[in-house]
């Protein structure tokens, strides 16, 4: 009986250790295989020989808006430094666009002239680059800076 009790307290003890470090803990990965077509072929330029490789790999939409937040969630292109003329919007556009496409997503990078555009207390041209999402029949701007993302417009679809 002794040994019962002291096993129940230990296993309580544990728990309770366990429990103050955020056990139980749940964790939800999705894992997607993207197919990756490598081709490879020789180009000679100037009696010069070079490898050539050209990836493609299978890219998709995001399913639906929930899909997207979590994956800018996950992303942290957002959490650069922004310098002007070094690290400036046109660098976060790209980055989240190259990060989008390793992780099998397909967003395009936008430049828009927005007048009345300034960040961070820089007056800026008025050009602003950021990010384009389909999901379902919509056009979602992202602004890769925040995450922060809204509806441009409806697809005809």
């Amino acid at each position: 009986m002794k040994k019962i009790l002291g096993i129940a307290l230990v296993t309580l003890v544990i728990g309770l250790i366990l429990g103050s470090m955020g056990f139980p803990r749940t964790i939800v990965e999705t894992i997607r295989e993207v197919e990756i077509v490598k081709e490879v072929e020789i180009v000679y330029i100037n009696n010069t020989e070079y490898l050539y490789e050209t990836i493609y790999s299978e890219l998709r939409d995001f399913d639906n808006v929930t899909e997207m937040k979590l994956w800018l969630e996950k992303d942290d292109i957002d959490s650069f430094v922004y310098v002007l003329e070094i690290f400036d919007c046109d660098d976060f556009a790209c980055g989240l666009q190259a990060n989008a496409e390793n992780d099998g997503y397909r967003i395009s990078v936008i430049v828009a002239n927005i007048p009345s555009y300034t960040y961070k207390g820089d007056v800026e041209s008025g050009y602003h680059a950021f990010n384009l999402a389909v999901i379902g029949n919509y056009f979602y701007g992202i602004e890769p800076q925040t995450d922060a993302y809204w509806i441009i417009g409806k697809l005809d679809k």
